[in-house]
């Protein structure tokens, strides 16, 4: 009898698991659709190269801030940053050059597979999403994420404010920027359910 109850047991915590994990998933689609990330791969892991990275960083940030501002939408920024690849490419190339670096960058519109990612005002759930990738040299080192439209590298008010008015509904806000951990468990659940389907 405790055999069997166990194993009823087991079985809704599993049923439980996978409806929470549905929903997630759904969810972070829901999120994915709304943003552009940017995703700066380092040359390498030195301390120069770690440090040329975020200075990239800075001056890519800008220069999207001013060619999205008046955007309405992700598709309309998304267009734009696309259009925009070569001068942003420039940009990146100017920050080597101009700190003593002899290679160069490549700047591409992907989509890409990004963990759980906590940052200082909000997190992301682990899935796919439309980035603008740098690489920087090899593309061997660490790599920065951060949300390039709407531009949410910013305080939490301020993101939450960005994040609002690009679309996103009170639960994504909530679910986004809570530290609450029913919603750290769906993230987990998320990137576990995400690293099974990329094996198949």
């Amino acid at each position: 009898m405790k055999k069997y109850i166990l194993e009823i047991s087991l079985a809704l915590g599993l049923c439980a698991s996978l409806v929470a994990g549905a929903l997630a998933l759904e969810t972070q689609q829901a999120i994915s659709c709304k943003l552009i990330r940017l995703h700066i791969i380092a040359n390498s892991d030195s301390a120069e190269d770690q440090t040329l990275k975020l200075l990239v960083r800075d001056e890519v940030l800008k220069r999207v801030e001013k060619l999205t501002e008046g955007c309405k939408t992700t598709d309309e920024a998304e267009k734009i940053i696309s259009e925009k690849l070569d001068v942003l490419q420039k940009c990146a190339d100017a920050v080597i050059l101009k700190n003593g670096f002899e290679y160069s960058s490549r700047a591409e519109i992907s989509d890409v597979y990004f963990p759980t990612k906590v940052y200082d005002s909000f997190s992301l759930p682990a899935g796919k999403y439309r980035a603008l990738r740098i690489h920087l040299g090899k593309g061997l080192g660490k790599n920065w994420w951060c949300v390039l439209f709407p531009p949410a590298c910013v305080s939490a008010a301020e993101a939450k404010t960005e994040l609002s008015k690009n679309g996103f509904t009170e639960k994504e806000l909530l679910l986004v920027t809570s530290d609450a951990p029913q919603y750290q468990f769906k993230f987990k659940l998320l990137e576990i359910i995400e690293g099974v389907a990329e094996k198949f």
